[in-house]
């Protein structure tokens, strides 16, 4: 059977051997303990390990929604793939052959890297949409359980911790981003109280500088955007960082002359 067309991939290293994940990753009883959505794993096949054909289901914290999965194949020490037969969401309906594929790859004697890719087709116009939409917050809620995973195996963080923080490195890049803005209106408004104070003496050698420090802030806003927008919450809050420091650096560097 032809595989669905790849739409996305998200991996992470974890500090430990390449047994030692995979055997933590085969136990299906342990995915509360890491998945920062899961509360709860009912054993629809009465197996506790992954296997061809095993089936459980989900119960997402909230207790409103449930989530079918099922593996389909599983390569000892290299992957696993999954479908998704069923939930309350409405995604099997909207994308009926999403699979997701989890390998596993020895990058050393104590590092593996961990990566889940997706699969579907979105040949209806619904599920085009869907993609365009939900897309990004399917890449960022497997990224946030890949670091959970990561979390636990290498310090034993919960997934509540770590959902806690990313939350919060969340709304510092919305706050980076809107002082990026308030940094270029001020940046632009300095030319509106030069005019005022010097008037008709006004220069261009004057003016220059603090025109090139708005276009400078407006390229480092749009990166910040785009790094929020693709989910790099980090790179956001570091380009807001070196827009203020490198305006608060051209502002010195004019009030000195």
């Amino acid at each position: 059977m032809l595989s669905p067309p790849f739409q996305s991939r998200q991996s992470v290293q974890i500090d430990a051997p390449l047994e030692v994940v995979w055997e933590f990753s085969m136990d299906l009883t342990k995915i509360p303990s890491f998945h920062p959505r899961v509360f709860k794993v009912d054993l629809l096949s009465g197996k506790s390990r992954r296997e061809a054909g095993v089936a459980y289901q989900f119960h997402l914290v909230g207790g409103k929604h449930l989530c079918t999965e099922k593996d389909i194949e599983v390569v000892p020490m290299e992957k696993f793939v999954t479908i998704l037969p069923a939930d309350t969401f409405g995604i099997s309906k909207l994308l009926p052959d999403y699979r997701v594929e989890t390998t596993f790859r020895q990058v050393n004697d104590h590092i593996t890297e961990v990566t889940i890719s997706h699969y579907y087709s979105t040949s209806s116009l619904k599920a085009r949409v869907f993609n365009l939409i939900g897309k990004r917050k399917i890449a960022r809620e497997i990224s946030v359980t890949l670091n959970s995973v990561k979390a636990y195996m290498e310090r034993g963080v919960s997934p509540l911790r770590l959902e806690i923080f990313s939350k919060h490195t969340h709304r510092l890049a919305q706050v980076g981003i809107c002082v990026q803005f308030f940094a270029l209106i001020r940046t632009l408004a300095e030319f509106f109280r030069l005019e005022y104070v010097e008037g008709l003496t006004l220069g261009v050698a004057t003016v220059a500088p603090y025109v090139g420090a708005a276009l400078f802030a407006a390229l480092l806003t749009w990166t910040g955007v785009l790094c929020y927008f693709r989910g790099r919450d980090r790179a956001a809050i570091g380009v807001a960082g070196v827009t203020i420091l490198a305006l608060f650096a051209v502002k010195i560097a004019f009030i000195a002359r």
